[in-house]
């Protein structure tokens, strides 16, 4: 009774908590690629001939390079998943700070894989963010970077102004109340603004461009599996596109750019970067806060993979050219009531476990 009781409670819990759903790293087919998620199990429909299963340590994902030393150990999450974990002290924003919180790496990716001279790239990863997270205005998360050579794709952050078209940085960032968005330095070209044309777009002159913000948000209490797709433009054309995932769900798709206008630009990995910020005080966390980052991916695919690969962007922004507001196309779904971000916690399934056990004390 006890068993059939547990079961049936577990039974109602998102599958982010229950057991996360490997397939939402790979929402694609792949050419070959990489992933730290544990065990031998098929994920999707992906091959396991394509996969190089590799530990999620700094060795096994191929670090190059750590910034400021700040730690980010491999523990186990609050629901027990081995990730990495970024410390946010009380009053820490940006690298530069008096207080320094989050961490800041690159990795290419593990022994036998490359992201080099790809076109096309996908890379994924699972983030936890307690229920009491603070997100006041907002902060990075890691994403894909590149550029003409390693130390000019490196700097590609921090309102760098110089060498602009010979990089690219691709970072998520958590905005106020959990909202997302993707973080992008581009080549400043009059094309690289179309995705101001998407929900939520903002242009800071000085910084990045905040794509669709809004357009998703981040869970409270339970994991979020992102996944991004890049596609590298031909160069001397505007065909690069920018699409992201969430627990399996294409939510932003950008087309029409130009990523590399350098023969010599192409992908260089990935700048696992979190940190509050902002350059201003007012981004600083109010409390000591953690995250978790977990299920390292990466793959190289090809075009046309993508059911979205060449088709219009969206979400398209809100027009009114005949004084009656429409959106341009069908209203998204609201992520806060899918399966996959329901309320709850890794305390709320604590109490329902414990409830269960009482009750069956209570019975006997």
């Amino acid at each position: 009774m006890l068993m059939r009781t547990l079961y049936a409670l577990l039974a109602t819990l998102p599958l982010s908590l229950a057991q996360r759903n490997p397939t939402y790293l790979f929402p694609i087919d792949i050419v070959h690629g990489f992933t730290t998620v544990p065990g031998n199990q098929t994920i999707g429909t992906v091959s396991p001939n394509a996969l190089i299963r590799t530990p999620l340590t700094d060795k096994g994902i191929g670090v190059l390079k750590r910034a400021g030393g700040l730690p980010s150990p491999v523990i186990h999450s609050p629901d027990g998943t081995l990730a990495y974990q970024a410390t946010y002290p009380k009053g820490s924003y940006k690298p530069s700070g008096d207080i320094v919180g989050g961490f800041g790496f690159y990795f290419s990716g593990p022994s036998g894989f490359s992201f080099e001279n790809a076109d096309e790239i996908l890379f994924s990863y699972s983030v936890y963010f307690p229920a009491d997270f603070p997100w006041v205005m907002g902060g990075k998360l890691p994403g894909p970077f590149g550029g003409a050579n390693q130390d000019i794709a490196e700097g590609c952050s921090g309102g760098r102004q110089d060498g602009r078209n010979k990089c690219f940085s691709l970072r998520l960032m958590w905005r106020a109340d959990g909202d997302g968005e993707i973080y992008a330095y581009l080549p400043e070209l009059p094309e690289n603004d179309s995705p101001m044309n998407l929900t939520g777009s903002v242009k800071d002159p000085t910084y990045g461009l905040s794509i669709a913000r809004g357009t998703f948000k981040f869970a409270a209490g339970q994991w979020t599996v992102v996944a991004q797709r890049v596609r590298m433009n031909q160069l001397g054309a505007k065909d690069g596109e920018l699409e992201l995932w969430v627990n399996g769900e294409s939510v932003i798709h950008a087309t029409g750019l130009s990523i590399r206008v350098d023969n010599a630009t192409t992908f260089r990995g990935i700048h696992a970067q979190t940190f509050f910020g902002g350059s201003t005080a007012q981004w600083a966390t109010p409390i000591d806060a953690h995250a978790w980052f977990a299920d390292f991916s990466g793959a190289v695919v090809q075009r046309g993979s993508s059911p979205a690969d060449g088709k219009a962007p969206y979400p398209l922004a809100v027009v009114n050219n005949t004084n009656t507001t429409a959106p341009a196309v069908p209203d998204r779904p609201d992520h806060q009531n899918s399966h996959c971000t329901r309320g709850y916690t890794p305390s709320r399934v604590l109490a329902l476990i414990l409830s269960a056990l009482l009750l069956h004390a209570l019975s006997t």
